[in-house]
């Protein structure tokens, strides 16, 4: 997603933000918080990978 021309961000069906990674990352909340959670969950996962291994 990170390489997209265009990016629409939607909260609860109506439009907050577009634009490419950097611009949202940069500018908008929305996109900011749903990158944040992403790389959270990443972490955890992997994580939870190494305590197996």
């Amino acid at each position: 997603m990170a390489d997209a021309d265009l990016i629409i961000v939607l909260d609860e069906g109506e439009v907050v933000g577009q634009g490419t990674h950097a611009q949202l990352k940069a500018e908008n909340k929305t996109y900011q918080q749903i990158v944040d959670s992403q790389i959270q969950k990443g972490d955890e996962e992997r994580a939870s990978r190494t305590k197996k291994d």
